[in-house]
């Protein structure tokens, strides 16, 4: 099983190596850029050995036939392309596809660090704008992860009819404990109830009043009456 499981990543690996071969010999004819960010994410580990590893450099020089130092070079260049690419893309940068988790995002932000490091290039100058540049792309990335703003992680809630959807939260109304908040249609409606005996009682004490002041009236016409036949 184990040597089964070594020959099959090894055919990977030789895939992925043919596939960077015909990526850099492709990238001698300046290609658009486009295919360049393109291909380049999907060769972006084999590039780093090219450059790190002399054996993987003479391995490719083998396929395309140049030679190993013009392959190195040939793939640093690339790199720079995806670095310093025009679409501002801090995965592309780093030569990772949007999907990179925490972990694979600081290994390459470290293996790029010592990848451009002033003992493996000559221009100083390259290297210091190389390190800058990675190291705020990863910084951007670091911070996308802690504020959860990656694009492509954002977890879309299932649509709500409109009815059932929430604009306000409980305590925005001054209701703060659900306890209470189930109980507010049992009260609005004994309030209800309250106001319209309420008013009952006010248009019967209104009718009582009318009626003895009828009453009073009434009597005091008789007394008149009385005290004009006498």
């Amino acid at each position: 099983m184990g040597d089964s499981h070594k020959f099959s990543q090894n055919a990977r690996n030789k895939q992925l190596i043919f596939a960077a071969a015909g990526f850099i010999k492709r990238f001698d004819e300046n290609p658009p850029l486009d295919e360049i960010y393109n291909r380049a994410v999907e060769s972006y580990e084999v590039l780093i050995d090219v450059i790190e590893k002399p054996e993987i450099a003479n391995e490719v020089s083998d396929l395309i036939k140049q030679p190993p130092e013009k392959i190195r070079m040939s793939a640093l260049k690339i790199m720079n392309v995806l670095l310093f690419n025009d679409k501002n893309n801090p995965f592309m940068s780093l030569g990772l596809a949007k999907s990179a988790t925490e972990h694979e995002i600081k290994k390459r932000w470290k293996r790029l660090l010592m990848l451009y490091h002033p003992d493996k290039l000559n221009s100083q100058k390259r290297v210091d704008q190389a390190a800058k540049k990675i190291n705020e792309v990863y910084e951007e990335l670091r911070q996308r992860k802690e504020k959860n703003i990656d694009p492509q992680r954002i977890v879309k809630k299932p649509w709500q009819p409109l009815m059932k959807q929430q604009y306000f939260r409980k305590s925005d109304v001054g209701i703060s404990n659900s306890k209470y908040f189930r109980y507010l249609p049992a009260i609005i409606l004994i309030v209800f109830i309250s106001l319209a005996l309420f008013a009952i009682a006010l248009f019967v004490i209104d009718r009582l009043e009318n009626k003895n002041s009828e009453k009073s009236k009434h009597r005091a016409e008789q007394r008149i009456s009385i005290h004009i036949l006498k």
